[in-house]
């Protein structure tokens, strides 16, 4: 399958988030900047995505400060969306497995849709249908947040 990258990488990315960050994993995921650059363009959001959501660190981040909203992550590595699912078994916020270029959502259901170092390992055939489905799943007026390496 030409997505077994992602999803490897995704899984990897969580194990090392464990490894390195042990008990204290979701409270090392502050995301001020995130939550700043949404309530600049909605007050309160109602359904919040986060696409390559790995273990759920940004939506963990964002619950108590949108405590209206429903949150939705979506990941290719299973044992990363199985993980979110066991730590963040909360009402209103759902995890999936599956990919960007498949989203499994209505039209028009999104607020913010939240892609955070995630363009990278998207297979470049599917980059565009990714585009499509972003367009298909953001409701009007809704924002995309898109996070990626800085450099100086």
């Amino acid at each position: 399958m030409d997505t077994k990258i992602w999803t490897e990488e995704s899984d990897r990315y969580t194990k090392r988030a464990i490894k390195l960050y042990g008990n204290e994993l979701y409270k090392n995921s502050d995301r001020n900047e995130l939550f700043i650059n949404i309530r600049k363009f909605i007050e309160e959001p109602e359904n919040i995505l986060d696409v390559g959501c790995s273990f759920g660190a940004s939506i963990n981040a964002l619950k108590d400060k949108f405590p209206s909203a429903s949150f939705y992550g979506i990941d290719p590595g299973k044992e990363s969306i199985e993980m979110a699912n066991e730590n963040l078994d909360i009402e209103n916020i759902y995890f999936t497995n599956g990919f960007s270029h498949e989203l499994p959502y209505e039209n028009n259901k999104f607020d913010v849709i939240i892609f955070s170092m995630v363009f990278q390992w998207i297979p470049r055939k599917y980059l565009i249908r990714t585009i499509s489905e972003i367009d298909r799943v953001l409701k009007i007026g809704g924002i995309v947040y898109i996070q990626d390496f800085l450099t100086n």
